[in-house]
């Protein structure tokens, strides 16, 4: 393990004095970012073709499975992943203990997804639904298959190593998907394209692996083990449920094209979510889990997260406000406009999404996973009520109930971090207000450039945005822009 009691707490940014964590810290950053940057990249630009291609009643289809595959994935995992991570202790009886675990798990939640497939395709009336839920069932027995081998890169923050295997699966899943709609395949051209990526995941992380599972199987890991990642599951059982429940009501109330229209909205907002928030989740708690036992080191890692974070989504997240009617109308076509008024409110999901991310770290790192559960609940359950309410107003309705949510679950989250670190809702409101403030004037100026035109329209809106949020940076920002030397 790598020594970190001698980090010590710095304003505004933080001090790593381990040269080697902090090394191993911005190696993992930079890759992570990297893979960040091109698989979101890539994904769009596959996504673009594939929308064209397909049409938004083929991903509103799809769609359907999500909350059920992502139960079953939660399952198979039971958050021994994230358990993994956190404990300092964990030997080769443990992550075999695991490996078999989830194995086993992970067939087992295949095989629910297959029987109870007949279900799914008459309660939602499309046939196609029942091969495809076998389809897809496969795909959560194949993640199950390589979850410890990730674990354990993630732990050791060897990112670059997962840069590489998950951009080789992305680009091969990304051809046969492409090819596959080209030839007339339709929906199962997205089935093809999940179990591809996972399939090439799994094979390459256990042929590039100097780990292999022993015959082991141990209840006394399993029990020190789900101490910890057992809040994590069932916050993650919640969070799933939560997040993809739109799936049930939209497909049941509203049919597969408007979910296909919601979906689409969602996935565009989760772009710039994902690429903050992505970073943050993938490198915070392990970093956060290793400086644990020291509160100020905590205290300036978390302030110089919350900055880096909102310095970087705002203006992606106001941009995107700004300009969602340009971008839909050019990259996916007149077919998707339907989506504009949702891609526009979920935006602002996008910019708090990752604040979320690093309080929620925090938490964890520091092994309070019985109060991330207890947080979970409440947030689901007030989270239920926004969305149950939003739906009276269609998908707009929803998205706006989304917000909401969104904005009351960072308040409760950063209550309980100012609890634990001094460090709560009103001084990271101190460390945001003036970005999102600058976001907001960003969004206004904006507003006012472009013309009838959506590609000049939109060239005109990014070259605006760019160069005041620039000269935001350069001269109003710039001594306080946090520092990681």
């Amino acid at each position: 393990m790598v020594d970190c009691s001698a980090l010590k707490r710095a304003s505004p940014g933080i001090i790593l004095s381990s040269s080697s964590l902090r090394d191993k810290a911005r190696s993992a950053a930079g890759w992570s970012t990297l893979e960040l940057l091109l698989r979101q990249g890539l994904t769009f630009a596959v996504g673009i073709v594939l929308a064209r291609l397909l049409g938004p009643e083929t991903f509103g289809t799809i769609a359907i499975l999500y909350l059920f595959t992502g139960l079953a994935t939660v399952f198979a995992d039971a958050g021994f992943g994230a358990a993994i991570i956190q404990r300092n202790d964990i030997d080769d009886t443990d992550l075999s203990t695991v490996f078999w675990f989830n194995l086993f798990v992970g067939l087992a939640m295949a095989g629910g997804l297959c029987l109870s497939s007949g279900w799914i395709s008459r309660f939602y009336g499309t046939p196609l639904l029942q091969p495809l839920s076998c389809a897809m069932g496969l795909n959560v027995f194949l993640s199950a298959l390589c979850s410890v081998q990730a674990s354990r890169l993630q732990k050791e923050l060897a990112f670059r190593k997962l840069t590489l295997i998950n951009l080789l699966a992305l680009l091969v899943a990304a051809g046969i998907a492409i090819g596959l709609a080209l030839s007339g395949f339709g929906i199962w051209s997205l089935a093809a394209q999940a179990l591809t990526a996972t399939s090439v995941v799994a094979t390459l992380l256990w042929t590039t692996s100097n780990w292999s599972p022993n015959l082991i199987f141990s209840v006394r890991s399993l029990k020190k083990l789900f101490s910890f990642g057992g809040y994590l599951f069932a916050s993650a059982l919640l969070a799933v449920t939560y997040e993809r429940a739109y799936t049930i009501f939209v497909g049941k109330l509203f049919g597969p094209v408007q979910l296909g229209f919601y979906d689409r909205a969602t996935r565009i907002q989760q772009m710039p979510q994902s690429l903050t928030a992505g970073i943050i989740n993938r490198i915070a708690f392990p970093l956060f889990a290793s400086i644990n036992d020291d509160v100020d080191a905590l205290r300036g890692a978390a302030k110089t997260a919350i900055i880096s974070c909102v310095l970087i989504a705002t203006p992606v997240s106001f941009g995107l406000s700004a300009t969602a009617h340009e971008i839909i109308a050019l990259v996916f076509g007149d077919a998707w406009l339907p989506t504009v008024p949702v891609v526009r409110i979920l935006a602002f999901v996008a910019l708090l999404y990752p604040l979320q991310v690093v309080n929620l770290s925090l938490l964890k790192a520091q092994g309070h996973s019985n109060l991330f559960f207890r947080l979970e609940v409440l947030k689901k359950c007030i989270g239920i009520i926004f969305m149950v309410t939003g739906l009276f107003w269609g998908i707009v309705g929803l998205a706006i109930a989304q917000v909401i949510s969104s904005v009351t679950s960072l308040v409760i989250n950063s209550w309980y971090t100012g609890t634990l670190l001094e460090y709560g809702i009103a001084e990271q409101a101190k460390d945001i207000a003036f970005p999102i403030a600058m976001g907001a004037l960003m969004t206004a100026t904006v507003a006012l450039v472009g013309n009838e035109t959506p590609l000049f329209s939109l060239i005109a809106k990014v070259l605006a945005g760019v160069a005041f949020w620039s000269a935001f940076l350069l001269f109003a920002y710039r001594k306080r822009l946090p520092s990681m030397a």
